[in-house]
């Protein structure tokens, strides 16, 4: 088993940092797939103020928008349904700039 467990992390989008605390705590498998305990959690993070964040659920039916506030802090929970999903995080800066990314999550169960 080739994991670690990610209390902190940051995930780079093109050039844009996106600092995550999830809830709880996951397992890196590779730079873009995580293990999670359970179906359901939360991404507590930090990206530049101003960013908008979209996550959209490949396939499925999840779709979140969120604006951090001016310290650049957000939240974002995931459910998932079959206990694996890929996720499409795309960050939208205050110049316009978009970076995308997509992450896998899988429960360990």
């Amino acid at each position: 088993k080739n994991t670690s467990v990610v209390s902190r992390t940051v995930v780079y989008i093109a050039e844009q940092p996106l600092e995550i605390t999830p809830d709880p705590a996951l397992e890196k498998k590779a730079a873009d797939h995580f293990l999670v305990p359970d179906k359901g959690f939360t991404f507590r993070g930090r990206t530049a103020p101003g960013t908008v964040i979209s996550v959209e659920e490949s396939g499925g039916p999840f779709r979140a928008r969120v604006v951090p506030g001016r310290d650049g802090k957000f939240s974002i929970s995931i459910f998932l349904e079959n206990n694996t999903g890929t996720y499409l995080f795309t960050l939208t800066d205050r110049a316009g700039r978009v970076s995308k990314k997509k992450i896998t999550f899988e429960t360990v169960k």
